[in-house]
């Protein structure tokens, strides 16, 4: 989630904070003033951006903002309560080692009421087809007895990072191979030339030794020296 993002965010939730304050004091009907509350939450759920949902104590799916059911490909929320990480399985197609993973996550935030975050999850599908990248926050929640009830996870979409890492890493790795093959080449061509060259440096040392003329002689001494 960027700055922005989380600036917009933090800013809907004391507007609606101060809307509660302002707007609601406690009817005669309390059951009203309950689900004035949900209502006024869950219209903040739906406005923020990232993947938002919640589960019991057993990982039980109890609600999500919007995002959640698009992901799924559902309509509506009472689709997704009471859902399973193996029945989201099924919907979604996860592999065993993906539903495993998110699942101990939860759990382990449940058993130990410790918050897990900045979690790169493994690559999910989306029902729109495309592959997707998700930086999950678990978080538990706790009430007043501080037992732990369930638990939020907050997913926020990293699959244009993801690829951009994944192309520079590409090209890194095109880079490096690149020049390994520059540098075995540079070796071969030594070789190849240096082979030869040895050759004549040997029969320029033998031409010198054997000629009598001392201009030839200065010559073979040159092409001696100069193979060297």
């Amino acid at each position: 989630m960027n700055q922005n993002e989380s600036n917009n965010s933090e800013s809907i939730l004391i507007q609606m904070d101060k809307l509660l304050e302002s707007k609601l004091r406690l009817p005669a009907n309390t059951q009203l003033f309950i689900e004035q509350i949900i209502n006024y939450y869950e219209t903040l759920l739906l406005c923020m951006p990232g993947n938002v949902y919640w589960l019991d104590n057993n990982g039980i799916a109890v609600g999500c903002n919007k995002n959640v059911l698009d992901m799924f490909g559902l309509t509506s929320i009472e689709q997704f309560k009471g859902l399973s990480f193996e029945d989201m399985a099924k919907i979604a197609n996860w592999s065993d080692k993906t539903t495993q993973s998110f699942k101990q996550d939860t759990l382990d935030v449940i058993k130990t009421g410790v918050a897990k975050t900045q979690i790169e999850e493994p690559p999910i599908n989306h029902s729109n087809g495309k592959l997707i990248y998700f930086l999950t926050h678990r978080v538990p929640l706790i009430d007043k007895n501080n037992r732990v009830l369930g638990v939020v996870g907050i997913s926020v979409d990293i699959t244009e990072r993801k690829i951009l890492e994944m192309q520079i890493k590409k090209a890194k790795e095109a880079a490096e191979a690149a020049n390994l093959a520059k540098t075995e080449f540079i070796a071969n061509m030594s070789h190849d030339i240096r082979t030869p060259l040895t050759g004549v440096i040997g029969l320029s040392e033998i031409l010198e030794q054997t000629l009598q003329n001392p201009e030839e002689k200065e010559k073979a001494h040159l092409l001696h020296d100069s193979g060297e």
